[in-house]
C-alpha cells in the first residue's frame, strides 16, 4: 500500500506498506477527471456538466442528455460516437 501527502511545495511525501521511515517521490503526478460540458464541446447557451466513470457510463448520460433537454427524439450512433470522442479529448485520453 502506498499512503501519499502532497506537501505545499509540490514534492510528494509518502510511505509504502508499514515502513515508518518517509520517502520522498520526486514525481509529477497528474490526474485528470472524466469531465464533460456541452459550453466546451460547442454548445455555448448549454450549461450541461457531467463526469463519468467508464465509456458506458458517459454513453448513457449523453444519450439521456441528448433526449431531454435538446430534443433529440433518437440519438443516433454517429452523434454518441462523436460526443464519447469530444469528452475523451477533453480529459485527456489517448485516442486511437
Amino acid at each position: 500500500m502506498l499512503r501519499a501527502t502532497f506537501r505545499p511545495d509540490g514534492a510528494v511525501q509518502g510511505a509504502v506498506g508499514n515502513c515508518l521511515q518517509p520517502r520522498f517521490i520526486h514525481k509529477e503526478i497528474s490526474i485528470m477527471a472524466n469531465s464533460y460540458s456541452c459550453a466546451k464541446a460547442g454548445a455555448g447557451t448549454c450549461g450541461f456538466q457531467t463526469s463519468w466513470t467508464d465509456e458506458a457510463d458517459l454513453r448513457n448520460q449523453l444519450a439521456n442528455h441528448l433526449v431531454t433537454v435538446h430534443d433529440v427524439k433518437t440519438p443516433t450512433a454517429t452523434i454518441v460516437n462523436y460526443l464519447v470522442r469530444v469528452a475523451k479529448d477533453m480529459s485527456g485520453h489517448v485516442q486511437h
